[in-house]
């Protein structure tokens, strides 16, 4: 959730294959994610399915120094030779 743009990440419908984009917050089943004890983050309707990382789609952003590399997000089944795709943390400012 991204509570000052009123933002969350949402997905059209459970089931793998769907894209995770941010939508407007409405407390939604298709909004409703946490962070597990491994690090991965599941759609609370369906644990098994996780936010997972393309491994093969990128674009580079506009500039930075290193490039940055924007990749598309969408739910997967949850696997551990996904883990390097389907693993978070969580960064204290």
């Amino acid at each position: 959730m991204l509570p000052y743009f009123d933002r969350c990440m949402t997905v059209r419908s459970v089931q793998a294959g769907a894209a995770v984009n941010l939508a407007k917050c409405e407390n939604l089943a298709t909004q409703s994610f946490e962070l597990n004890a491994s690090g991965q983050i599941v759609i609370q309707a369906q644990p098994s399915l996780c936010v997972t990382v393309s491994s093969t789609e990128k674009k580079e952003g506009r500039g930075g120094s290193p490039v940055h590399v924007m990749r598309p997000l969408s739910l997967q089944a949850c696997q551990d030779s996904k883990q390097p795709y389907q693993t978070w943390l969580l960064h204290s400012l």
